[in-house]
């Protein structure tokens, strides 16, 4: 319960100050479960892609870290390909690690953005991925940007990785979404969308990274119920598949 009231208060705070390039979201369906969209960083192999994530909180949070993986499909040396999962220090405890209790959903989301940005092949996950970065810095981009292009600029889905299929609000960035191992994406759309309108006459937040096109949110399915908790919205809707 304490896990759950201080994961409430970060969602609410980004709620309010959304973060560059990082929108983020609690499940309607699990209160220990957070959604999450990175934007990948410009002048990466990443670069204007959609990388959806999801990052489960412990019940002795914050003491202990969340558990993050990638449900968009990435070529990179630290996160496995096939399941998503991170190979990070914020993700670990000490002395292995940098996780402490004073950080947040917040804090972790901006370490693994900048992880696209900088690999750290000393500490890789993805053999195959580690091994081409090392030999062949030049294949390797050639090889991550293929799979950003397929995966998460609106190409058709493959993979291992799976994802929840359901729409959702983005409460940051924005509301496109990246294609996941097993569900294609949504073609993008060149011009801007704000963010759904929500029940009551509350309106998402939309952000962007200056330069990055946004696309146009999917459709809201029909809400069974919803109701307002601090700044968040929590919504039960019905569910609803991509095709």
């Amino acid at each position: 319960m304490a896990a759950q009231r201080r994961l409430l208060r970060e969602l609410g705070a980004l709620g309010t100050e959304p973060l560059e390039g990082i929108a983020c979201w609690g499940s309607a369906d699990d209160p220990s479960l957070v959604e999450a969209t990175l934007e990948g960083p410009g002048d990466t192999p990443y670069a204007g892609g959609q990388f959806r994530m999801e990052v489960r909180i412990p019940p002795r949070y914050p003491f202990e870290p969340p558990i993050a993986r990638f449900l968009t499909p990435v070529y990179h040396p630290n996160i496995d390909k096939r399941s998503g999962t991170i190979c990070a220090s914020v993700l670990k405890m000490p002395p292995k690690g940098d996780w402490q209790p004073s950080m947040g959903v917040g804090p972790l989301l901006v370490s693994l953005r900048s992880l696209l940005s900088a690999p750290n092949a000393a500490d890789g996950l993805d053999a195959e991925a580690t091994s081409l970065y090392r030999r062949n810095r030049a294949e390797f981009t050639r090889t991550a940007t293929d799979w950003t292009k397929r995966y998460a600029l609106g190409g058709g889905g493959g993979g291992a990785a799976r994802a929840s299929k359901r729409p959702r609000e983005s409460t940051g960035l924005e509301a496109g979404k990246g294609a996941t191992a097993e569900e294609d994406a949504a073609p993008a759309d060149p011009g801007a969308a704000p963010g759904p309108e929500l029940r009551g006459g509350i309106t998402s937040t939309v952000r962007r990274e200056p330069g990055r096109p946004l696309r146009a949110a999917p459709p809201a399915a029909s809400p069974a119920e919803s109701h307002v908790k601090g700044v968040v919205v929590w919504r039960r809707e019905r569910r609803t598949t991509w095709q």
